[in-house]
């Protein structure tokens, strides 16, 4: 973070121009003043591209969202809201967010993510790579409960036990939320359709109950894939 960041217009407006903003995309711009002037940057230069612009903001009448398209305090305040979350890493934005909302006036939050907890830092690709493993909501966790963040690490990715469900209510706490339920890895497998033997969910279970190690799984996927991509 950068002291005084907030107050940059110009900066704001070359930071959302450097993601290359375009009209196929949606910019949210989340400011409880409604005049944080490195939003309206931001939303301007959103706006200029094309893109559709929605401002979350505590002031109806506020700059920003004059400058929005689509301004939703309305549509927060007083009401319950449930979001979708494609899986939950650190949780450091997340958490923010949502203390923004209940600044909004939303009366409860809900979230529901769309993987299992992340319990191990991927070593293969970004998807759940930290500095540390400490970095991961899951691991943070369990540190809480345990005092020692890799203890029990079968029971923690086990849906069904106990330190599982005392792992997700910590989480839920910390980040502020009204429920927190993630999806099960079982029911995950089942979507995907694929056997779980050919799937790598070392991020959620460390592979727990493998035949095969994640990287003997990972090559084995890939092989075809690079088969095709040969001929």
């Amino acid at each position: 973070a950068v002291e005084g960041a907030e107050d940059d217009r110009a900066q704001g407006a070359a930071d959302l121009a450097a993601l290359g903003p375009q009209a196929n995309d949606v910019v949210l711009l989340v400011a409880a003043s409604g005049a944080t002037p490195y939003a309206l940057g931001a939303a301007e230069t959103a706006r200029a591209a094309g893109a559709l612009t929605v401002a979350v903001v505590n002031n109806p009448g506020a700059p920003l969202a004059a400058a929005c398209e689509i301004p939703i305090k309305e549509l927060i305040k007083g009401n319950r809201l449930l979001f979708c979350e494609d899986s939950i890493v650190r949780g450091t934005q997340l958490k923010d967010t949502i203390e923004r909302l209940f600044e909004c006036g939303a009366l409860e939050v809900h979230m529901r993510p769309a993987c299992p907890p992340l319990i191990f830092g991927c070593p293969y690709l970004n998807f759940s790579r930290s500095r540390s493993e400490l970095d991961l909501a899951g691991r943070m966790a369990i540190l809480e409960l345990e005092g020692q963040d890799d203890k029990n690490l079968d029971e923690y990715s086990d849906a069904s036990s106990p330190k599982y469900h005392d792992m997700v209510e910590k989480i839920r706490k910390r980040l502020g939320l009204t429920s927190l339920k993630y999806q099960k890895l079982e029911d995950l497998v089942d979507v995907i359709g694929l056997p779980k033997e050919q799937l790598c969910t070392y991020c959620w279970d460390g592979c727990r109950g493998a035949k095969k190690s994640c990287r003997e799984k990972k090559d084995q996927i890939l092989k075809p894939e690079m088969a095709a991509s040969s001929v």
